[in-house]
Formats: structure tokens, C-alpha cells, sequence
């Protein structure tokens, strides 16, 4: 069984029913979420900045133009900071 393929056709068969995407774009949020959670409890550095930063659209989308402004500029200072003060 090639579970991707099917998986794809799937995807291609549903994709113009609204309820189905609404519910795709449900669960890649719940994802991401699931991922940053994760990268927050092992410590994992780099999990944590991807998680972050595929958050931010989320930011945007949800009009929090707070968070939308000043989690970027924090992501682009920690990947600096790889370079900047390797000790840290």
C-alpha cells in the first residue's frame, strides 16, 4: 500500500469542499502548536524558532499585529546570535 499517494489523491478529491479545508488548516494550526509545545519541553533551540516562526501567520491572520511586529525581529536576533555569541 503507498499510503502517501492515496493520502494525495484524497486530499485532491476533497479539496474544494470548504468544511475540508477549513478543517486541513484546523489541524496544520494544531500542529505547529503541538510542535512548539514540544520544542518548549525538550529544549530543542532550532524546533523552537521553526515553530515560532510558522506561528507568525497565525499572528497575522489573528490580527495580533503586536505579537506580528516583534516575533520576527526576535527570531531574525536569535539566529544571530548563533554567529554573534556562539557561547550563549
Amino acid at each position: 500500500m503507498d499510503i502517501e499517494n492515496l493520502l494525495q489523491e484524497f486530499d485532491e478529491r476533497h479539496n474544494e469542499q470548504p468544511m475540508y479545508r477549513w478543517a486541513c488548516m484546523y489541524m496544520r494550526q494544531v500542529m505547529t502548536l503541538m510542535q512548539f509545545h514540544r520544542a518548549t519541553r525538550e529544549g530543542n533551540w532550532f524546533l523552537y524558532l521553526g515553530a515560532l516562526q510558522k506561528q507568525c501567520t497565525y499572528f497575522f491572520a489573528y490580527n495580533r499585529l503586536h505579537y506580528a511586529q516583534n516575533i520576527p525581529e526576535y527570531i531574525a536576533r536569535m539566529h544571530q546570535l548563533e554567529t554573534a555569541d556562539p557561547e550563549t
